[in-house]
């Protein structure tokens, strides 16, 4: 992971924004940036097999607007696959850093709309956690990398199964751990 020596103002990346070949240089993204980040992830969310997400894209757009309000959000991290204990509320997550060092856990479903807000320097404890999975359905053990954001009896995961997932929860540790604790 990449340290800072101070906890950055802004943490400059190139994300995608949803429309076709165009990326947010700036790094810093919007409510409706992040919506659309969603509405993807919400088609990727549904397998073959399954039957789409029953989502209201438009009121969905609408939650993230007042959820995050002014706010530009620094990072965006989405779990493909709901961490353990989320399973009930949704099929998908996103997990997002504002500039302000906020983060924002946002669960979403059929019908299923969450955001819980924690800012940075409320964390008890971040974790990151480096280690192998059973996977049944090919039958083999695959690496997985897991962040685990604590407060009170709250815990925030983000999860990374493939290497573009890799990536970005260890920016994500990398500015929380940044804004947690500063060299000086």
């Amino acid at each position: 992971m990449a340290g800072y020596r101070t906890a950055p103002k802004h943490i400059h990346e190139v994300h995608f924004n949803g429309r076709e070949g165009e990326q947010v240089m700036s790094g810093l993204m919007s409510a409706d940036d992040i919506f659309l980040q969603a509405e993807a992830a919400a088609v990727a969310a549904t397998g073959p097999d399954e039957k789409a997400l029953q989502i209201d894209y438009d009121a969905l757009r609408e939650k993230f607007r007042k959820a995050l309000g002014d706010r530009k959000v620094a990072l965006c991290h989405v779990n493909k696959f709901l961490p353990e204990g989320y399973e009930d509320q949704g099929r998908f997550n996103l997990m997002l850093l504002t500039e302000g060092n906020v983060v924002f856990d946002i669960v979403i479903g059929d019908f299923y709309f969450r955001c819980d807000v924690v800012s940075v320097g409320q964390l008890d404890k971040v974790q990151l956690i480096d280690a192998m999975w059973d996977n049944r359905e090919k039958r083999r053990e695959e690496p997985f990398l897991s962040l685990r954001l604590m407060h009170g009896e709250e815990v925030h995961l983000l999860l990374a199964l493939d290497e573009d997932e890799r990536a970005s929860l260890l920016k994500f540790a990398s500015a929380v751990t940044a804004a947690r604790n500063p060299e000086r």
